[in-house]
């Protein structure tokens, strides 16, 4: 199981428990309760924030897409295929691959204890929130959503052409990852969708 240099903070955020979405700065000792503010209040495209989302309140859309109350998070430093079986990008030989990417994603909300989300500073070109999703399991093991899709061949990489964001040493695990990756079975998502149909 890897070991991230943020586990501190996923094991401060089991000692307080849960509520809604509940943040804190990354950088910083966690505050009393009653003083740390929601999803709703901090705003969005905080990158000192790191915000513990409750199970309850995610809805997993795709492999690398997900929502934490009503904030819609597009998780960073990969590309998952689209679960759409009709429409533009829809492709027998894609959609599978999307499926499985998002079970995937499913099981680990189910499994995790703790669910962190690191954000970045800004967010893309579709209003989305950018962001690094750690899964924080009851024995204090943690899961970076990004390395299990890729250590599953559900994912390509995208730190290599859109950067680290603020998270060096995610991208630095990503990259190791999708070199030692298994043999993918679908196109690269940013290319599939470049084709025209």
């Amino acid at each position: 199981m890897r070991s991230f240099s943020f586990v501190f903070v996923g094991m401060m955020a089991m000692a307080v428990g849960f509520g809604n979405c509940r943040c804190r700065g990354q950088e910083t000792a966690i505050a009393a309760p009653a003083a740390r503010p929601t999803l709703e209040a901090i705003g969005r495209h905080d990158a000192s924030r790191t915000v513990e989302c409750a199970k309850a309140s995610i809805r997993v859309v795709d492999g690398d897409t997900l929502k934490c109350s009503r904030t819609k998070i597009r998780v960073l430093g990969v590309d998952t295929p689209e679960t759409r079986k009709t429409g533009r990008y829809a492709e027998p030989g894609q959609e599978p691959y999307g499926s499985n990417a998002k079970a995937l994603t499913e099981r680990l909300v189910a499994e995790a204890r703790t669910v962190l989300i690191f954000f970045a500073a800004s967010g893309d070109d579709k209003g989305r929130d950018l962001a690094h999703v750690l899964f924080v399991g009851a024995n204090g093991t943690e899961k970076l959503l990004g390395l299990e899709l890729l250590n599953k061949g559900l994912a390509y990489e995208t730190c290599g052409h859109y950067g680290n964001n603020g998270f060096a040493e995610f991208c630095r695990q990503i990259k190791a990852a999708d070199d030692a990756a298994p043999k993918r079975g679908f196109l690269e998502p940013w290319k599939y969708k470049k084709r025209k149909h």
